[in-house]
């Protein structure tokens, strides 16, 4: 609005100058110079309004799409569920089995230990916590766990509701949250994004603190772990280490801009365009044909830049998972599947 604004006043005194120049009050009229401040700013508000209530009116139809309509849902589920199952199940197995002594993950092993892994988890329908410790141990070697420290953080209430956390305590140091930690001076937290960020506040107090490790790595139970994951994680800490002075680093971030990530600038920058120049077109031929003569530059120029900005807004709306470009861009959470399997 505020643009529309400020095209109406200069070019609006430009009109006003050159038509004292011309000492014709009808020379506005006849040269088709912008309009002044005033209509210019009452057909920037009614755009205004008209971008937003489409913006709302797209967003919020596309908002309730569970999934892409270009992924075949139903066959990708059946797949996962099957795999899943099997997974579930050689955890499990791994789990009761005869384990040698090196495949428990070690808490104090060592003096100057590099990082304390803490895991937080609770009562889940299916059991990813299973999976989870079995990754840790398979992959990697006893040599890479001598110098870490492993804690898991039960945030079930009654802990026991965590079955599989009081099997797996055989295998990693466990800490049972209290039954108050979900609340605060005696008022119980609803979200759970508040409880979610008490149990991480509960694990970084009583779990990490209790590890003389100067780095902390905080994962849930659903993670899965890639082969030689320490090892891997060496250079990441070394190159945090050399960009200079951090605290916190997130090692995981989902889509934003509802699907649209900054690698997808330029496929949105060319879009934009695309919606500009067909902006442009449309209101230039619709110009010509209800006033019979062509439109300044100006109102081209406006016309494409408020078409470019509909575009864009247009594609945040509806979220990139939901339009044909989502195929052949694998980032974000639009192809978590190929992501766990390159894990």
């Amino acid at each position: 609005s505020n643009i529309w604004f400020y095209l109406g006043v200069v070019f609006g005194n430009r009109a006003k100058k050159f038509q004292g120049q011309r000492g014709s009050s009808a020379c506005k009229r006849r040269t088709g110079m912008v309009p002044g401040p005033p209509r210019v700013q009452a057909v920037a508000g009614f755009w205004f309004v008209c971008t937003l209530v489409w913006f709302l009116l797209v967003y919020r139809s596309c908002a309730n799409l569970r999934y892409s309509p270009f992924f075949d849902w139903e066959a990708g589920a059946a797949r996962w569920t099957a795999e899943h199952a099997a997974r579930a199940e050689a955890a499990s197995s791994w789990l009761s089995s005869n384990r040698s002594a090196g495949d428990v993950l070690p808490f104090g092993a060592s003096a100057a230990p590099w990082l304390c892994v803490a895991v937080v988890t609770t009562a889940r329908a299916r059991n990813y916590y299973t999976q989870l410790l079995q990754g840790l141990v398979t992959r990697s070697t006893p040599q890479e766990r001598i110098d870490v420290d492993f804690v898991a953080v039960n945030t079930a209430v009654p802990p026991e509701k965590n079955t599989d956390a009081i099997r797996g305590a055989s295998v990693i140091r466990t800490i049972n949250t209290p039954s108050d930690s979900h609340k605060i001076n005696g008022v119980e937290l609803k979200t759970w994004e508040l409880r979610s960020a008490a149990d991480y506040v509960y694990a970084l107090e009583h779990a990490c603190n209790s590890s003389a490790a100067p780095l902390w790595l905080l994962i849930e139970d659903d993670t899965m772990c890639t082969r030689h994951y320490l090892s891997k994680l060496r250079p990441v800490v070394a190159q945090l280490a050399n960009n200079g002075d951090w605290i916190f680093a997130k090692l995981f971030y989902p889509d934003f801009w509802w699907g649209w990530s900054t690698g997808s600038i330029p496929l949105l920058s060319l879009l934009a365009v695309a919606g500009g120049l067909l902006g442009a077109t449309i209101f230039g031929v619709g110009y010509y044909l209800t006033r019979r003569r062509r439109s300044n530059r100006v109102w081209l120029l406006s016309a494409f830049a408020y078409a470019a900005f509909v575009t864009v807004l247009t594609l945040c709306a509806v979220g990139r998972q939901h339009t044909p470009f989502a195929i052949g861009y694998p980032s974000g959470l639009s192809e978590l599947h190929d992501g766990a399997q390159q894990a």
